[in-house]
């Protein structure tokens, strides 16, 4: 719905989401604009199986979880949750649907939850699958637990705000085989020490993963007291021969920002002596929020049990560290929809289909994301000439420089990206320019929807050459989003917006840090 028109969506409210919304059992409300037709509804939904939602205001959020209270059948929630909300509140919500068994939340502060009290016996949450990105105490999870009895798999993941090389990944599987994994900065020895205290009789493995950590703590002194068996390991992240068999259970702790130098050092603890190869499958099956991600890795890092009982019709999303050789020891992905190129990849300028022909078709491929400084533009025309039916692009760190730009529209690949791609979607989750949005939105003219951040030195000119561009040629609808604006950066786009001489309808509204703009015939 995020280039649909406010016309056209009242319409389809009105005559068919309305009079259909007891037989709806899916529904994902991507569109800020259009959650709130169905925060006073909701409750109506009776037979609502899956509910994904985007990031709302907190007083819309509230009501809206509020009134998911009377939905019998609702089994899987997502949920942002913006800046400002009361985290508590936000659990205790949750915590009081009666049939939901998996659930997500995404949380935009980044402050720990102090004020959530031990639970009484009077609130059992019927949950037992629970992704968190959220920054946690070990001390919450305690907290955490006193709700969820029927709790199998807890991930929590937090984007550390210091860097990589603070980071930790502390792993545990119960002997009931619940699975908890945590990654995150805040950690100390004690709230780990007390953690393995309560817990110990009924751990069956304990892990712990860091960057920085192993080499301030020794962990076996303080967790060797109430479980006696260890094993460390320490590698770089670029040591394949090392490393290969862990290589993707670090897949969450170095997406965003991998650095092929790291020292990770590796320990685990039992009350029994396991093999290396029960440890490293043990731990393989802790993380639940990589289960339709794959990190592909060198022919001699892929025979290891956990990747030979690897179900690849399940994985949706496919991460190429750097450029792959045919072997048929590497598993075919025929379900694959979205592809990653990261750092390594994306300083090739060479790109075929028959480079990827023996692990999935690139024709399948609907979403594209480049996390990596490219020099040139080589490797983007290569990758959208080969995916005809990709449309979404996402940029992740530095993109492409802005020179050549000029004379790469005279480039004949050029002319035919411009005439078959189907990009409707471009996100820049980084440094961007005025020219280069100028140049994708030239590339990709069938453009519905964009979305970039705060930026001193362009986001006037760019915000500005975007209203005029969409207003002026052949654009029937179009999104924006800018993210990280505070008041003062509302106030100068509002003033942009009102000195243009716009020809279209349009809405604006702004959504915790993010400021949306959509305007129509």
């Amino acid at each position: 719905m995020l280039s649909m028109s406010k016309s056209v969506f009242e319409s389809y409210y009105n005559n068919f989401i309305l009079p259909n919304q007891h037989q709806i059992q899916t529904l994902y409300l991507f569109d800020p604009f259009v959650v709130e037709s169905f925060s006073s509804t909701i409750s109506q939904y009776f037979h609502l199986h899956q509910l994904k939602l985007c990031e709302i205001s907190v007083e819309c959020l509230e009501n809206l979880l509020h009134n998911l209270v009377s939905l019998n059948n609702l089994s899987s929630l997502s949920v942002h949750v913006g800046h400002g909300a009361n985290k508590s509140n936000v659990y205790q919500n949750i915590f009081h649907l009666p049939a939901l068994k998996f659930c997500t939340l995404r949380f935009e502060d980044n402050n720990p939850m102090w004020s959530l009290s031990m639970s009484s016996n009077s609130l059992q949450s019927p949950i037992e699958n629970l992704i968190i990105y959220d920054s946690f105490a070990l001390d919450n999870i305690n907290t955490l637990l006193s709700y969820l009895p029927k709790l199998q798999r807890l991930s929590i993941k937090h984007r550390c705000e210091f860097g990589i090389e603070y980071s930790l990944i502390f792993a545990v599987v119960f002997n009931d085989l619940k699975h908890i994994s945590v990654m995150g900065s805040r950690f100390t020895q004690l709230d780990i020490e007390k953690f393995t205290k309560i817990y110990s009789l009924n751990i069956k493995i304990l892990h712990i993963s860091s960057t920085n950590y192993g080499g301030i703590f020794q962990w076996n002194k303080f967790i060797q007291p109430y479980i006696p068996y260890f094993k460390h390991n320490g590698f770089t992240f670029g040591n394949l021969s090392e490393c290969g068999r862990s290589m993707k259970l670090y897949h969450s702790l170095y997406e965003d920002n991998s650095s092929p130098r790291a020292y990770i050092e590796q320990w685990f603890f039992t009350h029994e002596v396991m093999s290396d190869e029960d440890l490293h499958e043990m731990f393989c099956s802790i993380q639940p929020y990589t289960r339709h991600s794959f990190l592909l890795l060198h022919q001699y890092c892929m025979d290891s049990k956990c990747h030979v009982d690897r179900n690849y019709r399940s994985i949706r999303h496919l991460i190429i560290p750097k450029q792959i050789q045919p072997c048929k020891c590497l598993p075919y992905f025929p379900n694959v929809t979205k592809m990653t190129f990261t750092d390594d990849y994306a300083r090739s300028s060479y790109l075929s289909d028959a480079e990827f022909s023996f692990i999935l078709s690139l024709k399948q491929l609907t979403s594209l994301a480049i996390r990596a400084v490219m020099e040139e533009f080589d490797i983007i025309v290569g990758i959208l000439r080969y995916t005809p039916h990709a449309h979404s692009l996402i940029f992740t760190f530095t993109t492409t420089r802005s020179k050549r730009l000029s004379s790469f529209h005279k480039d004949e690949r050029y002319q035919y990206i411009v005439n078959h791609n189907k990009i409707k979607t471009i996100v820049f989750n980084a440094h961007y320019t005025k020219k280069l949005v100028q140049f994708y939105m030239d590339l990709c003219p069938r453009l519905e929807y964009l979305s970039y951040r705060i930026s001193e030195k362009s986001l006037e000119a760019t915000f500005q050459y975007v209203l005029t561009e969409t207003n002026q040629t052949a654009y029937n609808q179009f999104s924006l989003c800018i993210f990280g604006v505070n008041t003062n950066w509302i106030d100068k786009l509002q003033a942009i917006i009102e000195s243009q001489e716009l020809m279209k309808n349009y809405l604006t509204k702004t959504v915790n840090n993010k400021f949306y703009f959509k305007w129509w015939y």
